[in-house]
């Protein structure tokens, strides 16, 4: 089982008032067929962006002068694992990720009901194909990055085999670097350098 430790979250942001929603917004939202909108517009600069293959979708623009300054993320999981354990690898990276980077997660809106949605991811979140071997390469080629402004998360199976996170201290403690095996890293930076690292792994389908 993999773990987690619940951390102290900071202050929600200040949401808007579904009453003053853009007049183009309100037309995007009653835009519907069959309950599902047609048709996604812009809002003051932020998309929702979907593309083939298997992606946490984000809002965000690429480049706000308040925003986040990151601006790539790509995730890369062991292929060969179980959907259910790339899921929850796939989860495990983005809560840390979130943990370290809170300026990468939007505000929270409304819909045209009032009912509140917690902000979401605002750059797009990419999950491509690796195996071990590729993670642990993968691994030893970008660690001298983050000097550079590279951004590092990662799990390994000794985390998915720690019954709590006092076990998962001790035993990757007693392990060296070459008897890891990663299960899935995060890679977060400049775009041209998270592109250079990425760039040629397929998109998890």
């Amino acid at each position: 089982m993999i773990f987690g430790r619940p951390e102290a979250g900071n202050p929600a942001p200040a949401h808007r008032n579904p009453a003053t929603l853009d007049v183009h917004v309100k037309k995007s939202l009653e835009s519907t067929k069959g309950g599902r909108p047609r048709k996604l517009e812009t809002l003051k600069g932020n998309f929702l962006q979907y593309r083939a293959g298997l992606h946490l979708y984000p809002c965000g623009p690429k480049n706000n002068a308040r925003g986040p300054s990151v601006t790539r993320c790509a995730f890369v999981i062991d292929q060969s694992l179980p959907r259910g354990l790339i899921a929850n690898t796939a989860a495990i990276l983005a809560m840390t990720l979130g943990r370290n980077r809170p300026d990468l997660v939007g505000h929270a809106v409304h819909d045209a009901d009032g009912v509140r949605h917690e902000g979401i991811t605002r750059i797009v979140m990419p999950i491509l194909m690796s195996d071990a071997d590729g993670l642990a390469a993968l691994r030893g080629r970008a660690t001298p990055h983050e000097t550079a402004g590279l951004g590092l998360v990662d799990v390994t199976e000794a985390a998915q085999r720690a019954k709590d996170y006092q076990a998962y201290e001790i035993r990757i403690g007693h392990m060296r670097q070459d008897d890891l095996r990663y299960l899935g890293l995060c890679l977060h930076g400049p775009a041209a350098l998270v592109r250079s690292l990425t760039g040629e792994l397929p998109l998890l389908r």
